[in-house]
């Protein structure tokens, strides 16, 4: 009987520990997706030209509306940012060439 009692009462606080950590889980949730859907709404909003690069010239998620506009393309999260300026740039403007 002893042990029956030991047991739920681990099993009760185990399930409480879960309900907590998830509760917080949803929170933090909550706020990751309250800050990237401000961050958004900020690119959405603004005139300029501002996307993100990684440290391989890679256009990340994050980028203005208007800088798809200024590239002539939609098609920029996950391109790097010389293949999305080469039809841009004129063959003899490069340099080297």
């Amino acid at each position: 009987m002893i042990q029956m009692i030991g047991i739920s009462l681990a099993l009760l606080n185990f399930i409480i520990i879960i309900r907590h950590f998830i509760r917080h889980l949803r929170m933090s949730d909550a706020k990751a997706e309250a800050a990237r859907q401000e961050n958004q709404d900020i690119l959405d909003s603004v005139s300029e030209g501002l996307f993100l690069l990684d440290q391989n010239g890679v256009i990340g998620a994050g980028h203005s509306k208007s800088i798809e506009e200024i590239f002539k393309t939609t098609q920029l999260t996950g391109n790097r940012l010389l293949e999305v300026l080469k039809p841009l740039v004129p063959e003899k403007s490069v340099m080297g060439k």
